[in-house]
């Protein structure tokens, strides 16, 4: 729902207020302000709010939405209302603002809640344009009082009237001509002009701050980041070490599985040198035991 001219709207709900009679606190003043003209249907608030209309603690007590928004909110971006200052149950300052990311929110409008009256915050740009204007009619109304009081003759040029005769100037009749018509066109213009100077000029210095809020919330994220690759840094720091010990540990698994290996061919090797060596010896062995058989064969021959 859009209001057309919101800075002249109050709300006030009688029977809500009568029906909680611990009044306006931080955890219901949402509640009571969403029952006003200036609430967005469309807001995260609303949004979360019906999402956890019917879910319950064990105890079954409903779920308090203010802890839950304050919660889930920065993970969401959109409209928002917040509660930026309070002083229960009379006073209460609740924003509007535009949730960009999780630490950026840009401020919209302002409400501020006396005694259960809803009222908007003009803010700095509609206050001193309004001083403008008030200002420019009361210039007006002096011209205008001033012209009643003015004579004009070519000869004097401009004279003041006279209390004696209203409706004479001092040489001659009194003639109003044009050019005191002209003289206030002129004054309106130049006001005008004044006018839209001023606003353009609060219209750049608005821009300007909020170029600097952007700037200042873009060099925070950017701290934000630095700090964030600074902690990645530690952690992987801090994990090279045990990558090494662990690289170390499998190098000496290695070489000790190697040097088993080594050993166990060794002992192969040197097995098979021995039992080559026992093979010889037990060919020599047989070779001599024929070689005696042989002789004691030939002896017992030769004795027959």
């Amino acid at each position: 729902m859009e209001i057309e001219e919101p800075y002249t709207v109050s709300f006030r709900d009688p029977e809500w207020l009568l029906s909680h009679p611990e009044g306006l606190t931080l955890e219901n003043v949402l509640d009571y302000f969403a029952e006003s003209p200036f609430w967005d249907s469309q807001s995260n608030n609303e949004v979360l709010k019906m999402q956890t209309k019917f879910n319950f603690l064990p105890d079954h007590k409903p779920l308090d939405i203010t802890m839950i928004y304050f919660y889930l909110s920065r993970k969401m971006t959109g409209i928002e209302f917040y509660v930026v200052q309070a002083d229960p149950p009379f006073f209460f300052i609740v924003q509007k603002r535009k949730r960009i990311s999780e630490y950026e929110a840009r401020p919209l409008a302002s409400y501020y809640i006396i005694r259960g009256i809803v009222y908007q915050a003009p803010d700095l740009y509609t206050i001193i344009g309004s001083r403008i204007y008030t200002s420019l009619y009361h210039l007006h109304n002096v011209f205008n009082n001033i012209r009643e009081h003015v004579n004009f003759h070519p000869a004097t040029g401009y004279t003041w009237k006279s209390d004696k005769d209203d409706s004479h100037a001092i040489l001659g009749n009194s003639r109003t001509l044009p050019l005191l018509d002209k003289d206030l066109t002129e004054f309106h213009q130049a006001a005008d002009v004044a006018y839209y100077s001023v606003t353009r000029k609060l219209y750049e210095e608005r821009e300007r701050a909020i170029k600097n809020v952007e700037e200042d919330n873009e060099r925070e994220r950017e701290r934000i980041h630095e700090a964030l690759l600074l902690k990645q840094q530690a952690e992987k720091a801090t994990e090279r070490p045990q990558e090494k010990d662990q690289t170390t540990k499998k190098k000496d698994k290695r070489k000790r599985t190697k040097k088993t290996d080594e050993s166990k061919t060794e002992i192969k090797k040197k097995k098979k040198k021995h039992e080559k060596k026992t093979h010889k010896l037990s060919d020599s062995n047989t070779s001599a035991k024929n070689i005696l058989l042989q002789k004691s064969g030939d002896d017992s021959v030769m004795d027959f």
